[in-house]
């Protein structure tokens, strides 16, 4: 990404909008999205899609889950 506050607001406003999603926090200093979501209602891909879609040199890289 290369803007801040702008950059990080709009993806997490876009995620946060989409099916399934429970919050969506983007970290612009540390190039890291965290993102809380259902799985039976969307996916990793899906949110990657989502967030590369808007444009820009928004690119995603892999995943890691945090489950209980």
């Amino acid at each position: 990404m290369t803007c801040e506050a702008g950059c990080a607001a709009r993806i997490e406003k876009k995620v946060a909008a989409s099916e399934g999603i429970a919050s969506s926090k983007v970290d612009f200093e540390g190039k890291t999205a965290y993102v809380s979501f259902n799985p039976s209602e969307t996916s990793f891909d899906a949110i990657r899609a989502t967030i590369e879609g808007l444009g820009g040199d928004y690119k995603v890289g892999e995943a890691k889950t945090n489950s209980p």
